[in-house]
């Protein structure tokens, strides 16, 4: 807001007052809503309506499971923080409503940002609680143990995160003896492994996740399931090929 504010784009009277947008940040809110429309549908590029539709139509399946997923965590997590004993089987959800989701190329993140936020917040609740690992730790220690003993460079470039960030969590699995180092002093000389206690935690999350996908995946058959993992595809290569092509343009500006 600070920003936004120096930049003239926001405008309030006071610190707790209704935030408003000026007439250049309603400008630039136009622009940016054109440019994020063009590139929707340029994601749907190769995909003709029919293709669409029972991509969507999978896409409301599998929200049902992921927000019935996510409730449910948090009342175990609830439970388990007052010491109540709690069973693992995860219950079948019951539909939320008979509304299928918007079919639109303008809008074909949404749906998807949904899903991913309502699988990887239950995500989070059920490792802390069955590991006492973050998200984030979880990951790091399930990259570490997959390809053990990893170098830095390579773990990195899996966890595709900020270096201070993955060396701050990999500092922590350490301290916590999750994860041995050996190798030159400094983190990036290093390789990593688990230790029999960071091993443990491992088949843990591993299981977790074969688990949580099983679910979510549950009501798609086989056929479907194909079908909408192909259209997925299509989507990250057209998703690759924006990134691409916006590196490429960074590159020529900076050469400019």
């Amino acid at each position: 807001m600070k920003r936004l504010l120096e930049l003239k784009m926001v405008d309030r009277e006071q610190i707790r007052s209704p935030v408003t947008l000026t007439r250049k940040g309603e400008h630039h809110a136009d622009r940016m809503l054109r440019l994020a429309d063009l590139r929707n549908r340029e994601l749907t590029f190769d995909i003709d309506d029919d293709e669409l539709a029972d991509f969507f139509g999978a896409i409301e399946l599998l929200l049902d499971r992921a927000v019935a997923l996510y409730e449910q965590e948090r009342a175990r997590t609830a439970a388990h923080e007052r010491g109540q004993a709690d069973v693992e089987t995860i219950a079948r959800p019951e539909r939320r409503s008979n509304e299928p989701v918007l079919i639109d190329r303008a809008r074909i993140l949404s749906p998807l940002l949904t899903l991913s936020a309502y699988f990887g917040r239950s995500g989070g609740l059920m490792f802390k609680r069955r590991t006492g690992l973050s998200q984030f730790e979880a990951w790091v220690l399930n990259e570490i143990a997959m390809a053990a003993p990893i170098d830095w460079p390579t773990l990195t470039a899996q966890l595709q995160r900020d270096q201070s960030q993955a060396g701050r969590t990999v500092r922590a699995l350490i301290g916590r003896g999750l994860v041995t180092r050996e190798g030159r002093p400094g983190r990036r000389h290093g390789r990593f492994a688990p230790t029999a206690e960071g091993k443990r935690l491992y088949d843990i999350i591993q299981e977790t996740s074969v688990e949580r996908s099983s679910f979510l995946m549950a009501p798609l058959g086989e056929e479907q399931r194909k079908r909408f993992l192909a259209t997925f595809d299509k989507l990250r290569r057209n998703a690759v090929a924006q990134l691409e092509r916006e590196r490429a343009f960074e590159e020529f500006d900076r050469g400019e």
